[in-house]
C-alpha cells in the first residue's frame, strides 16, 4: 500500500552580497549583459575587465596590464607589466605560493 510521506523542502533567501568600499572613498562596479564584471572603480583607480584572463588598471597616470594562463583548467600564470609570475596549486587546486620566472618565490 502507497503511504504519504513529508519532506521539508529548504528555500534559499536572497541576501545582498557584501561589497569592500574604501574608508572615506567610493566603490563602483559595472557588469555586461551576462552578469560578468567589466569594469571597477575604487576612487581614483579604474580596472577594466576585457576577459576573465586580462585586465588593465590605470590611475590616470600609471597603466598596470595583468593576463592570466591556464592549462588543463587551471591558472598556472600570471603575466603583469612583461613580468611572468608562475602559480603553483596545492593538490585541491588552490593557488598557493607565486614563482617569479627564476623560480624564487615573489
Amino acid at each position: 500500500t502507497p503511504t504519504i510521506t513529508s519532506t521539508a523542502t529548504l528555500t534559499s533567501t536572497p541576501t545582498a552580497t557584501a561589497t569592500a568600499t574604501p574608508p572615506n572613498g567610493s566603490a563602483k562596479y559595472y557588469y555586461d549583459g551576462n552578469g560578468a564584471m567589466v569594469k571597477s572603480v575604487i576612487d581614483n583607480l579604474i580596472t577594466y575587465y576585457p576577459s576573465s584572463t586580462y585586465q588593465v588598471k590605470t590611475d590616470g597616470t600609471h597603466t598596470n596590464t595583468r593576463k592570466y594562463y591556464s592549462f588543463s583548467g587551471s591558472v598556472v600564470a600570471m603575466r603583469e607589466n612583461g613580468v611572468v609570475t608562475w602559480l603553483l596549486q596545492d593538490q585541491v587546486s588552490s593557488t598557493t605560493i607565486p614563482r617569479k620566472e627564476s623560480g624564487q618565490a615573489s
